[in-house]
């Protein structure tokens, strides 16, 4: 990703090495009066951003007993896992965990499940977690069946298709989608007469994502 590579040079609100691209999960307001359930939702984020991932995935899976409604707690740890972080790579563990996390309502859990199928060659089931989350018109989600059609993620490039999905990202906000719009009309998908709209929308795109990147790599309008 040109954009997520080009803000590497910028000052960042984190400490470098910045922490991998998932929020921690915070504190439910139900939980406002459990002290003890706060304190762990705090030791385990202090662990995550400073990258001790071993002993943040111990808290969190502490947590997922005791605040087994948040689904953001087996997703993180569902990603540690994928991402083999101080660990070697467990993928039936992060898939066990996204699943849960999935089930629980994160649509970001089912992004990530998408691409965990995706990257161990399981496309159809990549394909069909998308395909669910684009019935929720998810954002993100509509953006990935977009990328995966216009590049062939899926065994086929379908840029009709792909660009189809982009606009329904945008229209719901989704900043990087004008981004890929504006470089497909710039290689004169929708004719010549459009490629002046292309760059408008291709350098806009540019800036405002690096925009929100900059304030806050989490945000969902450009998780990817």
């Amino acid at each position: 990703m040109e954009v997520t590579r080009w803000l590497g040079s910028l000052k960042s609100k984190f400490p470098f090495p910045a922490p991998p691209p998932l929020r921690e999960p915070q504190p439910p307001k139900t939980a406002v009066t459990d002290q003890v359930l706060i304190g762990l939702y705090t030791d385990a984020g202090n662990l995550y951003r400073s990258r001790k991932f071993g002993k943040a995935l111990s808290l969190y899976k502490r947590l997922a007993d005791l605040a087994p409604s948040d689904p953001h707690i087996p997703h993180l740890i569902g990603m540690l896992y994928w991402w083999g972080a101080e660990m070697p790579r467990d993928v039936p563990q992060a898939e066990q965990w996204l699943e849960r996390a999935a089930s629980g309502g994160d649509n970001y859990a089912c992004l990530s499940l998408s691409k965990v199928y995706r990257d161990t060659g399981r496309l159809d089931q990549s394909l069909q977690w998308l395909e669910t989350l684009a019935t929720k018109s998810y954002p993100p989600a509509l953006f990935a069946l977009g990328h995966g059609w216009e590049f062939g993620y899926w065994g086929a490039i379908d840029r009709v298709r792909a660009l189809a999905y982009y606009e329904r990202a945008a229209a719901r906000g989704y900043a990087q989608a004008n981004w890929r719009i504006g470089a497909m009309l710039l290689a004169g998908r929708r004719g010549a007469w459009r490629i002046p709209l292309g760059l408008f929308k291709y350098v806009s795109a540019f800036v405002r994502v690096s925009i929100l990147l900059y304030r806050d790599p989490y945000d969902e309008r450009v998780i990817w």
